[in-house]
Parts: structure tokens; sequence; C-alpha cells
């Protein structure tokens, strides 16, 4: 053996193409005392060759570990030989190997991968050509951060791999029940040999090399695999029962042929032995119980083949002796088990054939009837007691044994027999008990609480409960909401009245019944009483006792203790606002990218490990780089959209709103309009979206009445979604919402609900979009709205000219440049280099005007810096200017401003002359020369009406009143006001029309 240092996959993999035939790995660690490199021979050899070969070493446990504490190679082992057919397949439906590992352990998505196929693949004959199908093996490594883990996290794989259709049971050889898994359990020993050189193959057999991708990425850290739940056993504990009664005939088939196998071996072994207690002997053994007549076979040659019944007689010369697995025999290996005892006396047989197996050894009535007459007389009544302790025998046959034993001591000790022989078996039921409730709890990873009466103080437990949830040490560790509600974080279509953003929608042409549902989302989700209880299950281990205080089985936590802990006000667990699943660029420049909770943020970081390499250094995000990056959003990516210079640097904002969006207290909203349909909205939607998450837009239909908007609203932010589009708005309809204004404005909206004597609490991060044709943001929502207005100059916009034909797949292709694009023009800002710190959570400087100033140093001031490098190196069209939010917005207050004026207006001339009386100028110049001077709205409406002398005419009217005709004005309560003009005899006559949006407005 000789020591091997690897430091990454990469190492591996280095190292395992050089390996030569004659040469294996092993993934142990050797002791130190071995030096470099040692010499190894069998164990039964070591002492004939320690003269000849000095310094040879054993392939032992003793010279071979998995050191504790320290990281170690993982090794995955998949064999299809001989698989479940239906296991295989539900692997495949899951996505393939390494993605049903991911199924078990869903940390094994994002850590490091080094994958080749088996020894045995890519065989073929070099004089014909013909290809050899292999197994479908494959050996997949990885690193662990603890290699002692190494075995019982294996294990737990297994188990969990009932859960999820990747384990099953199939029929041994000799008639027993094996468990098995897509994955190898007995791979995990320190000292086994793995096989990865290219064999020595006979001409004309040749292999294809076998080539080992590695896929970047973490370690496994064991700790992160959470005990399985009560539930969860319950459930694998079914699901075994259920595939063990499926094997049926077959199995019961293959137990006969084996039993009647040896049954005529131990007949031929001992003619005199009753067939009924050959056949017990037989049937026992495919059970795991050897009885005397069974046969083992030591790799000792002096020992050679012994009965149970020898070992019984003589158990010292047997034990710690290594020897073949009882049930596969000597062809399986000579060294595949051992013999031991335990601390009471028993003897068994560890065998790790098959992943493990444990096999006791009991005598019966038959070998202590036959064994009595050889005992010494003064040792017999004690041999009696230990041997009979254990032994399988029936009540009838035992009180035979007693009066004989009694007779053979000379009589009067038939008591004294019964009696010991009582104390003797609850000796052992209670040592087992203990044995079995340490080995119980040893098993388990989690705290352990001891379930107290249902009337002990509440507040204690909870503290206690809290304590060893705040002490989880793992990426994802249990955490509460903004809320202070515990929360999981799930892949999950979103719930509600939500569906995918479709042109239907866009163009309010959608009908509910074609609506599709939304793409799943990595969101936060509430936990509710039974989610609470599992998870409560998953970190802690509530252990049910006897009087004694042993353990009897793991329970459920007691209900009004899981109640409780849901609304914990005094909890100090982490509280998050949401996910994160791109990097996150901070105020001061920093990115963060690490997967898991980063609690200075109050947010959980889910990216995906392919994506990270995009992420450019912020040094190498200079003038040339921004102005490059610009370029390529602007002109390839964005070159078929229909707007200007200003109108595609608002969609940038968006995309960079989305990702951005978990730092902003305050944020804008968005809005995607056209004059008509096809000019691509949904297509810029869905680019924007798609680029910046994966997905298809998630939407939600817009509500005429306020009240639905406002309940809605909460139940959108409370999943914590990145982004919604609100569709289906009425053509030239005016989108106002004080909840949606509410929510723009803060970063945790609270709601209000009836008879509660307290307001819930969501998180307000989502980035809001709305799109329809001719609409328009209308009150406060128009100051705090960026509009994308697209214009296609043709009757028939979807046959204008455009370079992509389909931009959408376009942007799925080049994501990783999109945001690789979008991550320069931020990391380029000039206005990150400005201090900024976490403990204040502001800049040292004003650096921001107006409103959303956090938004303005993140994303506007990042725009308006690649605006004016692109307008300096590439140029911007006659009349188009460099970008300016202050000047966006000012431009919406201005014309929301205008609006409230003129909206004003017609209100006063309805009040006058209500809904659909006519009235002509001349009638409003009397009128308005009447007007109260106290009344602010009447005065300003006065001064409008004034001619450049200060005169109200009638033509002065006339100009002001065909400035607010035909043009629908919104109400806060869903309905518009509209002044119409009608030529009568010459005289302009005007009405007011009150008239409720969903009629076509």
């Amino acid at each position: 053996m000789r020591r091997v240092h690897i430091r990454s996959l990469d190492d591996l993999r280095t190292g395992l193409n050089k390996l030569k035939s004659n040469e294996a790995l092993i993934l142990g660690k050797m002791d130190a005392s071995l030096g470099a490199k040692a010499p190894f021979v069998k164990k039964d050899w070591l002492a004939s060759f320690l003269e000849s070969v000095p310094g040879c070493v054993t392939r032992t446990k003793a010279n071979l570990k998995h050191a504790d504490g320290e990281p170690g190679l993982m090794y995955f082992d998949h064999d299809r030989k001989g698989a479940d057919p239906a296991v295989i397949a539900r692997m495949e439906e899951l996505g393939g190997f390494e993605a049903a590992l991911a199924k078990l352990d869903p940390q094994l998505a994002h850590v490091g991968f080094a994958t080749r196929q088996s020894t045995s693949s890519g065989l073929f004959n070099s004089e014909t050509g013909e290809e050899f199908p292999g197994s479908g093996g494959l050996h997949v490594y990885s690193t662990i951060t603890n290699a002692a883990d190494l075995k019982t996290y294996l294990k737990a794989l297994v188990e969990r791999g009932w859960l999820h259709g990747l384990s099953y049971f199939t029929i041994g050889n000799a008639g027993q029940v094996l468990e098995r898994s897509i994955i190898d359990v007995s791979v995990s020993s320190a000292e086994r040999i793995i096989f990865e050189a290219p064999p020595e193959l006979a001409p004309p057999l040749k292999q294809f090399k076998r080539e080992m991708t590695v896929r970047p990425g973490g370690m496994i850290d064991a700790k992160l695999l959470p005990d399985l739940t009560a539930a969860e056993k319950a459930e694998i504990d079914r699901r075994k029962r259920e595939a063990r009664a499926a094997l049926g005939k077959p199995l019961k088939e293959a137990r006969e042929k084996a039993v009647t196998k040896r049954v005529a071996a131990i007949v031929a072994r001992d003619p005199k032995i009753a067939p009924e207690r050959a056949r017990r002997a037989a049937e026992r053994q495919c059970e795991g119980v050897l009885l005397p007549s069974a046969m083992l076979h030591f790799a000792d040659p002096e020992l050679g083949e012994a009965t149970v019944a020898d070992v019984l007689r003589d158990p010292d010369r047997y034990i710690e002796q290594p020897m073949a697995d009882p049930l596969e025999g000597p062809d399986y290996g000579d060294t595949t088990a051992m013999l031991f005892r335990k601390d009471s006396g028993e003897l068994w047989i560890f065998s790790f054939a098959h992943g493990r197996t444990d096999y006791r050894i009991v005598a019966d009535s038959g070998f202590i009837a036959e064994s009595m007459a050889t005992i010494e007389k003064e040792r017999l009544a004690k041999w009696f007691v230990e041997v009979a302790a254990d032994a399988e025998m029936s009540s009838v046959e035992e009180s035979d044994l007693i009066a004989e034993a009694d007779k053979m001591l000379g009589g009067g000790k038939k008591r004294a027999l019964v009696a010991d022989l009582k104390t003797e078996r609850e000796s052992r039921n209670k040592a087992q008990r203990e044995a079995k409730s340490q080995a119980f709890t040893a098993t388990i990873k989690r705290a352990m609480f001891t379930l107290l009466p249902d009337d002990a103080a509440t507040a204690p437990i909870l503290a206690e409960i809290d304590d060893v949830l705040c002490a989880i040490d793992s990426p994802e560790p249990p955490m509460r909401d903004v809320a202070g509600v515990p929360v999981d974080v799930e892949e999950r279509a979103p719930f509600g009245d939500l569906h995918v953003l479709t042109s239907a929608g866009a163009n309010a042409e959608e009908d509910e019944a074609s609506r599709m549902e939304p793409p799943p989302q990595v969101t936060l989700v509430r936990q509710d009483f039974y989610s609470g209880e599992l998870a409560l299950q998953r970190y802690i281990a509530f252990l049910k006792t006897d009087e004694e205080g042993k353990v009897l089985y793991e329970a459920k936590p007691q209900e009004h203790v899981v109640r409780h802990h849901l609304k914990y006000r005094d909890s100090k667990m982490p509280r998050v606002k949401g996910v994160q699943t791109l990097p996150l660029v901070l105020p001061n420049g920093v990115a963060i990218s690490r997967n898991g909770l980063h609690r200075d943020y109050g947010l959980i970081m889910r990216c995906d490990p392919k994506l990270l390499d995009m992420l450019p250094e912020r040094a190498a995000c200079d003038e040339d780089a921004v102005a490059a990056a610009m370029r390529f959003l602007l002109d390839d990516w964005l070159c078929d959209v229909a707007g200007d210079h200003a109108a595609k640097c608002v969609a940038l904002a968006y995309a960079l709103s989305v990702i951005e969006r978990m730092i902003f207290g305050e944020r804008p909203m968005f809005m995607v309009t056209s004059s008509q349909a096809s000019s691509g909205k949904t297509t810029l939607l869905y680019m924007l979206v798609l680029a910046v998450l994966g997905i298809k837009p998630p939407a939600a239909a817009w509500a005429m009445s306020e009240e639905e908007r406002r309940k809605a609203l909460f139940s959108y932010l409370l999943q914590g979604l990145p982004t919604l589009v609100w569709d289906n708005i009425p053509n030239s309809g005016k989108v106002q919402s004080a909840s949606l204004d509410r929510a723009a404005t803060t970063a945790e909206y609270t709601d209000r609900m009836l008879g509660a004597s307290s307001s819930p609490v969501a998180p307000a991060h989502t980035i809001m979009c709305f799109t329809g044709n001719n609409i328009e943001a209308v009150g406060d929502t128009a100051s705090r709205t960026l509009e994308v207005r697209l214009l296609v100059p043709r009757s028939d916009p979807c046959n204008r000219k455009v370079r992509r034909k389909d931009p959408v797949e376009w942007t799925r292709r080049h994501r990783s440049n999109i945001l690789a694009a979008l991550y320069t023009v931020v990391l380029g800002n000039p206005l990150l280099d400005i201090p900024w710190t976490i403990e204040s959570g502001k800049s040292t400087e004003q650096v921001s005007d107006g409103r959303f100033k956090m938004w303005h140093r993140m994303v506007g001031a990042a725009l308006e810096h690649g605006s004016r490098i692109y307008a300096d190196r590439v140029g911007l069209p006659a009349g188009e200017t460099p970008l300016s939010f202050a000047v966006l917005f000012d431009k919406a207050d201005e014309e929301n401003a205008e609006r409230i004026d003129a909206l004003r207006d017609i209100r006063l001339l309805r009040t006058q002359w209500g809904d659909g009386e006519e009235f002509t100028a001349s009638d409003v110049v009397f009128w308005a020369k009447g007007l109260p001077l106290e009344n602010r709205e009447a005065t300003d409406f006065k001064e409008r009406l004034q001619n450049a002398r200060g005169e109200i005419t009638a033509q002065r009217v006339g100009e002001v009143l065909s400035g607010l005709r035909d043009r629908p004005l919104s109400l806060e309560c869903g309905e518009v006001l509209i002044l119409h003009r009608r030529l009568i005899l010459g005289v302009q006559r005007y009405s007011v029309e009150r008239r409720i949006l969903d009629d076509g407005i």
C-alpha cells in the first residue's frame, strides 16, 4: 500500500487515469505509523511473511480507517446488474443517477461529483468492431466533511430510498431476503478495494477509454441529512412489509430449495439426526439463527469446518476468528464474517456480506441433552442455565431438560434451576433492552427530548426547543419569516389565482378557463400544524421512556407543544424575508453567492452553481466592460424591442430590480404597454423574467375592486414571489391601487383582518409589473411606476421585420451571457465606490436624489452610468438623450398632476350639471364667474379658464374643454368620468358621463 494525497476531485481524476492494471484504490486513511508505503498480505499469512518481508501489514481496519473529524472521499457505486427494473425506471424518471441521489439528499444536487462508467463498460472486439453492452454501472466520487460519517450516511440514503422508490428487496442464492438500492452500502468499509484501473484483456478484446467527468461543487456534510421522523420510519416499515410480501411465491420456492439443500448436507454429515431437527436448523439458518447442527467455515486451516455445536462447547477457540458467511459459504469469501461474544455471554456472528448481516448462535434441546453428560457435575448447573437461557425449545422440552439436569445433580435442585434460569433470562432481557435503547439513541444525530407529562410547564419546553433549533449548524437551519412564523424552503407552484402570463392576458382577451398554472418557484412556505410537527421531528427526537428511564420508542411531540412553538414570540431563530436564486450585489459592491442562510441580510441563497461562473470580478467591470455589456444588452438581446433607448433601459431596470430586490426598502413598479396587440409586450416580459429567474412570468388578473386587489396582494406577497405581472387590464384602463402603492414603499407589508387583534405581515420585495394596451398609471401609482411603452408604427405589428424569429429561445440559450452583462453594469456602477456600511444601512454621504434611494444606488445609477457610456461610444438616435430616472419620474409626476387637475375640473362640471346633462361654453362662463373664492379647486379652475388678459371668455372655455373631452379620467372607486362634445345647430354642447371600467374602458 502507498499513501496518496488527494486535494480535489481533479486530483482524483488525474490519479485514477494513471493507475496500472495491478493497482486499485482504497478509500481509508493509512495509519500514521505505516509511513508512505507498506507491503500488505492476507491476515493469516502475516506471521509467515514478517520474517521474509519486514514491515508488511494487513489490509484490515487496524491499519485503514475513515478518520474522524477529517474530510475524506465518498464513493457511490451504482450497479444495474440484477437490479429491479421498476427501481431503474424510477431513477430514470427522476432524471438519472445523480438526480436520484439529490432526491435522497438535496445537498447532493450542489456538491462536487467525479463520475465515470464501471470497469466492465466500453468493451469491444477489435477485429469485428462488435461492442459489448456494459452493466450500466457508474462509479461516482465526492468528498465528505467527516470521513467517519461515510458508512452511516450511505445507510441513511438507502433507508430514504424506500421513501422514493429507489430501494428494494431481492432474493439471495441462499433463500434469504436481501436489501438493495441504487447505491451499494458494502463499499463503505475503509479497507475496501475499488478497482478503477483498466482490466487486462485477452485479444481481440479491447476497451474504450473510460473518461471521468468532474462537476465542481462543495463537500457533503452528513449532519445536513436529517434523521428520519417517526412518520417517515413508519412509512418505510410499511413499504418494506409490502415489498417483502410481494416476493411471495418466488421467495418461498427459493427458500425451500435452500432448506432442502441444507437438510441434505446436515443429514449427510450426521445420519443419526432426526429429520425434523435437521429441517428446523436449516430453516432457522435462513432466518439468521444458527442452531447446533449448522456448519461454519473458518479461514484458519486448523479450525476448518466446525458445527455450531463445536462452537458452543468451546467458544474461546473460535472467538474473533475470520470465517465465511454462514449462508453464502466459502465461495463468497472465507473472511467475510467473524464470531464475537457479547458482555452478556451471548455468541453472535457479524458478516459484511451483502452490506451487513448478523447471526445469532443458540442451542436447542437436542444439543443440551447430548452435552449434559459431558459436563462436569460441579459446573453443570451454571452451564445449563447459561446455555438454556437462549436455547430454542418448547416448554415441554425445557421441563424435561430441567428434570434431567436435576437428576444428574443428585435431585433437589429443580426449584433452584427454575429460579436461576428465570433470573438469567430477566438479566439478559434487561441487558438487551438497555443495549437496544443505547443502540437506538446512538443512531440519533438529533437532540433528544424526553416527553414530559401534558400538564408540565410549557415555557421551559419551548425555550429549550428554541435553543436546540437555534444551535442547528447547517446552510439552511430552522428559521422564521418576518412575522415570526416557522417556514420551510420549498420549490412549488405559487398558490392563489395566479397563472402563466400569455399574450391573451396581456391584451385583456384571456378567459379564466384557459389560464395555465404558474411554474414552480423556490419560495418560503409557512408551516402549519402538520408540517410544523414534522419539522420539529426533523431536528429533535422526542422519546417515550419507561419508569426506569429506558427508551421505549420515538414518539411525536405533544400537540400543545407544536401549536405553542408555531406562535412562540420569544424565539431567537433567524428571521428570513425571502429566497435569492442569483448572486446578490450589496451596496458596498460585494457580491454574495454562498448558498444557505445569510443572517445579516435575512435571506436564503439557492444559487445554481452552474450560473456562478458568469459572475464577473468587480475589478474587471471598468467602462470598457460596461460599454460592451450595454451594447450586448441593448443591441443584441433587446434588438427587436419596439421602444426607444429609455424604454429599453427601463426594461433592464425591471430585470435588475428582480435580481437586487432583497435589499430594497422601497422599489418602483413597472408597466409594459403599447397602443395595440402584437407589439411584443408578452415577449419582452418573457425575455426579462426568463433571463433572471429561468421561468415563465407568473401573472395575476387585474381586479376591478380595490378590496379584491388588497386581499389577493397579501397572499402573493406572503409567498415571496420575485416578481408578479398584473394582466387582463382593460384596454385604455387606468392603473391605480392604494394597496400596491403602499407595498411599493415598505419592506414589510401589513394587512388588516376584521376581528383580529393583530395584523398579519408579509415581506414586500416582489417587483410588480403591469401590462396591457393603452394602459396608464394614475394617482399615486403613477409616481411609483416606470413605463416601457412599445411603439410599432404599422397596422400589422406582428409582421414587422425583426432580427430574431424566437427571441425567447435566444434568451434561454444566452442566459448566462445576459446575466454576466447585467452584473457587469451593476458592478461597474461608480456609486458603489462611495462607502456604505451594513450597520447603518446608509452611505456615508448623500448620493441619490428623490425617491427609492437604495434602488437608485443599486439599479438606477448603474443604468444611468451605462446609458451615458453607451451614448458616448455608440450614440443615440436624434432627439433621444441618455437615461435619467429623475426625469422619468418627474415626467410621470407632471403628467399625473395635469391628469389630477383635469379630473378635478370635470368633477366640478359634473357637480353643476350632473350625469348626461348638456351645457355650452357660455353656460360655463356664467357659472364660473360665480364660483366661491374660498373653494381652492374652484379658484384653480377659474385660473385655468382665464385668458392672457385674465378674462373668462367662451373662446377660452372652449379651448380648455376641448383638451378635456373624450379622455377617460379614473375615479378611485373603479369608475371613470368622460367629457363628451357634440355639435348641434352650430353650437358645441358638452356633457359628463360616468362609466364603470369593465364597460370596456
